[in-house]
């Protein structure tokens, strides 16, 4: 070892506090050399590449059909579960058929219903929140009938209009 390396590695910290000083000093500088890099070939190659390693380990499978088919099925199941554990029907006209049943919020909050304050839960995300927060009491299954009805009536839901001739 010779003498710069024994003496870095002894004084790691005054090397630290000298690279913050001088950066803090030289922002402006480094900023622009980081935007002249960013448009190098060379950066633009290992984006390039990180890119691509990042997709094989998302998607490990070579054909994407193959991965939309299973998380389709995975959303399927979700569904299934949710509808089950509320009842299977439409609480309100007793539809049964799961491809009309939806889930609908008790307090019509579901605008305002986010993960984690980011993004409006809707389709299989709802689900496997559902799932993931062990079946709030402020959700319920309605036929998509009842659902719409609801929301275009001031929160009534049209079947209890209906008046017999």
């Amino acid at each position: 070892m010779n003498y710069y390396q024994e003496w870095a590695k002894n004084n790691k910290e005054k090397i630290k506090e000298y690279h913050k000083k001088y950066y803090s000093e030289n922002k402006e500088k480094y900023k622009e050399n980081a935007k002249k890099y960013f448009l190098t070939e060379r950066a633009r190659k290992m984006r390039s590449e990180r890119r691509q390693k990042y997709r094989a380990e998302k998607r490990p499978y070579e054909n994407r059909n193959l991965y939309r088919k299973e998380e389709m099925e995975r959303g399927q199941k979700n569904k299934a579960l949710v509808i089950l554990k509320y009842g299977g029907v439409c609480v309100c006209c007793n539809e049964s058929n799961k491809k009309f049943l939806t889930i609908d919020h008790i307090n019509d909050d579901g605008k305002t219903h986010k993960d984690n304050g980011k993004t409006r839960l809707k389709g299989m995300r709802l689900y496997t929140w559902i799932i993931k927060n062990e079946f709030p009491n402020d959700l319920r299954i309605l036929c998509f009938n009842c659902n719409i009805g609801r929301r275009n009536n001031k929160g009534e839901c049209p079947h209890k209009e209906i008046v017999p001739c």
